[in-house]
């Protein structure tokens, strides 16, 4: 059953989501923006409640954004492809900036196409320390915070690497019937793992945001 039921996914979608004009827009991509876009609505309405000034939450969408962006693409560039970016100047403008160059000369719009999940979080993490000592609010609560937008964010990541067929399961994990999430298939060839650890990630906010409300709950009733 459950194999007729994944005969029907498909395993390698087009890498392209849509156009808008000469721009072509990835699902990696977009589900970046899907991700971070969802974080920024929740943290602000954390903010909200918790009566943080609204003046405190700007510059911390502005340190994110560009914590997990530099974080992210210089992550890709420097631990995936060094031997791209890192060996010609042609390769270092390519790191910072969303170009290509041609062959036959000149360049093009490309946006960048790379981006490390991980390095983004070293990123984020280096972003939060500097905005914490700006602002002088507490560590902890910031924390707590991003915690709960954190999960939301890596599950549209994961699925963006579903999109690009990355992450593939190795053969001898394929055998656990642990989680149904190990994509098993007649022939045992290896499938994308991401639905996994986008279902985990989404599980990890939901799971906060209960225990959250179940604390907020008890602290009204008492």
């Amino acid at each position: 059953m459950m194999t007729q039921l994944l005969s029907y996914i498909v395993w390698n979608p087009d890498l392209e989501a849509f156009h808008l004009g000469p721009m072509t827009v990835r699902w990696y991509g977009l589900m970046w923006i899907i991700g971070l876009a969802l974080a920024y609505l929740v943290v602000k309405r954390l903010y909200k409640e918790q009566k943080i000034k609204d003046e405190l939450f700007d510059p911390l969408f502005i340190y994110c954004f560009f914590g997990i962006l530099i974080g992210a693409r210089l992550g890709h560039c420097i631990f995936y492809q060094p031997q791209d970016f890192l060996t010609s100047w042609q390769g270092f403008v390519e790191m910072l900036l969303p170009i290509h160059f041609l062959p036959e000369g000149g360049w093009k719009l490309t946006g960048y196409a790379g981006l490390a999940s991980h390095g983004g979080t070293l990123g984020l993490m280096i972003a939060l320390w500097l905005y914490v000592r700006k602002t002088k609010l507490s560590i902890w609560t910031v924390l707590d915070n991003i915690a709960i937008a954190t999960g939301m964010t890596a599950c549209f990541i994961r699925l963006g690497n579903l999109m690009n067929s990355e992450i593939q399961m190795c053969p001898g994990l394929l055998s656990s019937r642990k989680s149904m999430l190990y994509l098993v298939i007649q022939d045992n060839s290896t499938r994308p793992s991401p639905m996994r650890f986008s279902s985990l990630s989404c599980g990890s906010s939901i799971n906060v945001c209960l225990r959250r409300s179940a604390q907020a709950g008890t602290s009204a009733s008492v």
